[in-house]
C-alpha cells in the first residue's frame, strides 16, 4: 500500500523558494532521496498526516504504508510534523522534529513507537515513545541486478532482541534490538522461510514467515518487524508481523507460517475456558512452561475453524481474551496449539 501524496511537487518547490536563497535555481542545489514508512502500531496512530515545513506532504497515511523514494533538497533543515488524520495544519502535530539530509544520500525515515499509555515496556528498557528515525545508508537498487538485497528493521516495541534466521539455518541478522536496522544481505531471488528467534533463547521462535523474493531481482528492500508480540498487553494493537517495503512504495505482507513451526506436545499444565455460556468474549486461562507463539482456533460442530488468532504465551499464567462478536451461537471446541504444548476446551456461544 502506497502513501497518498497530495502536494509533493509543490513541497519540493516550496523548499526551493522558501528555504533557499532568493533567485537560485532548484537544479543548482544538491538533493537526496527519502522513503518514509509508517510503522507506529499505537492504535491512536493508525492513520496520520505528514507535514514538511508546515505544508501537507502526505494525507491520511495508514499504518504499514510507505512512500516511494522521493527527491528532496539536501543540506537544509526539513521540519517534519506528524498530526492526527484529517488535521487542518501542522499546528495539530503530536510530534515534530527537524532533519537535514546529506547530499546524494538515500534515506529511509521510519515512524515507530507509541504516544499513549497501557503499553508493555520494551524487554531491554528501550524508549518506545513515538519517533522518526533516519537511516542514511538506504538502497533502492541491488548492486548486482541478478540479486535481491534485503535489510531488516526491528520495529516491534515489546519484542526482545532478535535473530533473523532462514529455513536453511543461515543467520541473516544476529542480535538486533528494537528500532535498529541491519546491513543489507545479498540473496538470490526465490522463496525463503524467515524465523524470528529470541537472542536469549534460540529455541524460542517468536514468529515464522515466508518471503517470496522471486520477482524482485535488482531491487533493495526493507523488511520490517511490525506490531506487538503480545497485543493483549498493548491496547489490543496489531499483532507482530513482517512486511517488506519496496522502493516504489508498495508494502507487501509476508505470509505468517507460525503453524508450521509448532510441535505437538503434551497438554498445558492448566487450561480453563469461561464463562459458560459466553456472549461477546471468551476468557482462556492457560498455565504454560514454554514461552512462544500459540495459535487459537474455534472449531464448530462441523469441524470448521472460525475466528483463528495468534498470541504470545509467556511462562506461567496467561489470561487470553477471545473476541466472539462475529461468532455465531453454538457449541465449539477451543484448540490452543503452543510451541511444545497443546490443549482443547469446550465452550458455548449464546447471545
Amino acid at each position: 500500500m502506497r502513501m497518498n501524496f497530495t502536494q509533493l511537487k509543490k513541497v519540493i518547490f516550496v523548499f526551493a523558494s522558501v528555504l533557499l536563497p532568493t533567485g537560485c535555481l532548484y537544479a543548482q542545489f544538491s538533493t537526496a532521496l527519502v522513503q518514509v514508512i509508517h510503522n507506529a502500531a499505537d492504535p491512536q496512530l493508525l492513520t496520520v498526516d505528514v507535514y514538511l515545513s508546515d505544508i501537507l506532504w502526505a494525507d491520511n497515511v495508514q499504518f504499514r504504508q510507505a512512500s516511494e523514494f522521493e527527491t528532496v533538497i539536501a543540506d537544509v533543515p526539513i521540519k517534519i510534523d506528524i498530526a492526527p488524520a484529517n488535521s487542518t495544519s501542522s499546528a495539530d502535530a503530536i510530534y515534530s522534529t527537524t532533519v537535514t539530509l546529506a547530499p546524494g544520500t538515500k534515506n529511509i525515515i521510519m515512524a515507530t513507537g507509541v504516544v499513549g499509555t497501557g503499553f508493555a515496556p520494551n524487554p531491554e528498557n528501550k524508549d518506545i515513545a513515538f519517533t522518526l528515525k533516519v537511516f542514511n545508508a538506504a538502497k533502492d537498487i541491488a548492486t548486482d541486478p541478478s540479486t535481491v538485497e534485503v535489510n531488516f528493521w526491528h520495529g516491534s516495541t515489546d519484542t526482545p532482541v532478535l535473530n533473523v534466521v532462514t529455513g536453511d539455518g543461515d543467520t541473516l541478522v544476529k542480535s538486533i534490538g528494537y528500532n535498529l536496522n541491519a546491513n543489507y544481505d545479498v540473496l538470490s531471488p526465490g522463496s525463503y522461510n524467515i524465523y524470528l528467534t529470541s537472542t536469549y533463547n534460540k529455541e524460542d521462535t517468536l514468529g515464522a514467515f515466508s518471503a517470496d523474493l522471486s520477482g524482485y531481482a535488482g531491487q533493495a528492500i526493507m523488511i520490517f518487524a511490525s506490531g506487538f508480540l503480545n497485543p493483549l498487553q498493548n491496547n489490543d494493537g496489531p499483532a507482530l508481523a513482517l512486511y517488506a517495503a519496496l522502493p516504489d512504495g508498495e508494502v507487501v505482507a509476508l505470509n505468517n507460517i507460525i503453524a508450521g513451526v509448532k510441535a505437538s506436545g503434551s497438554s498445558f499444565q492448566k487450561l480453563l475456558a469461561y464463562p459458560v455460556p459466553s456472549t461477546d468474549q471468551l476468557t482462556l486461562e492457560i498455565e504454560n512452561d514454554t514461552p512462544g507463539m500459540a495459535e487459537i482456533e474455534l472449531v464448530n460442530m462441523y469441524g470448521n475453524v472460525v475466528n483463528p488468532s495468534v498470541v504470545y504465551l509467556s511462562s506461567g499464567r496467561n489470561i487470553v481474551n477471545v473476541n466472539l462478536s462475529n461468532v455465531a451461537n453454538g457449541q465449539y471446541f477451543v484448540k490452543i496449539i503452543g510451541k511444545n504444548r497443546m490443549g482443547t476446551a469446550r465452550c458455548e456461544v449464546l447471545k
